[in-house]
């Protein structure tokens, strides 16, 4: 459960002894807040990261008349136009949970 090259607070990688137990700590400290935390973000960031990429993936996939099938071009070309919606869900997840591991709380939304 814990990645092999978690980070700490400062960005610098942690061992995975170190990881582990800093995992372990947190849970064993608050087991349901831990494993419940961000529920709403992760599903909403969950639509906002799959609308886009459907989007583009029909979008293309019509304009250039694939038809039924679903071809390599509309795939690569709607992983390539999301990202543009996709990359800064991610970069909030992640200060979320360097919020929740340095406070032990969700970060409210402002």
């Amino acid at each position: 459960m814990v990645q092999q090259f978690a980070k700490d607070l400062d960005g610098k990688v942690v061992e995975p002894k170190v990881a582990r137990h800093e995992a372990n700590a947190i849970f064993k400290k608050a087991p349901i807040s831990a494993s419940m935390s961000g529920i709403g973000s992760r599903l909403i960031g969950v639509g906002f990261k799959r609308v886009p990429k459907f989007g583009f993936l029909l979008g293309i996939s019509y304009i250039i008349g694939d038809g039924n099938d679903v071809g390599l071009v509309a795939a690569t070309g709607a992983s390539i136009f999301s990202a543009v919606f996709i990359n800064p869900i991610r970069m909030i997840k992640k200060q979320q949970r360097a919020f929740y591991k340095e406070t032990g709380a969700e970060k409210e939304a402002e």
